[in-house]
């Protein structure tokens, strides 16, 4: 059984998130947070196996979510969603140092459902 964080300040967003992952059998939601702080709080606890994590979030983006994810060396894969294209100085995605699974633009259907 696979244990989900989901992580995003939009309740239309976890909402959505939830209903995709109730539909696996072998995959369970193990919390929700409503910001950043409230994220890795909720990953210490839970110690989930995934994180989706979003981006843009208060009090802590989802880069340093996940870069607090790992310093506690939890085993947990950060998925972040996010609407920005950044990129650090050598080009590559700024979620790549920070240990992130990967980063999903949600620009257009059928990732964003608008």
């Amino acid at each position: 059984m696979k244990r989900i964080l989901i992580a995003d300040d939009h309740e239309v967003v976890r909402t959505g998130l939830r209903a995709i992952i109730e539909t696996r059998a072998d995959w369970v939601v193990g919390g929700e947070a409503i910001d950043g702080r409230d994220a890795v709080a909720l990953a210490l606890k839970v110690k989930p196996d995934v994180a989706i994590v979003d981006y843009s979030m208060p009090v802590m983006n989802g880069l340093e979510v996940s870069r607090r994810i790992k310093l506690h060396h939890l085993h947990t894969e950060v998925l972040i969603l996010t609407m920005h294209e950044a990129r650090d100085s050598d080009g590559s995605p700024p979620g790549r140092r920070a240990g992130i699974l990967a980063e999903v633009r949600c620009e257009e259907p059928p990732y964003c459902g608008y």
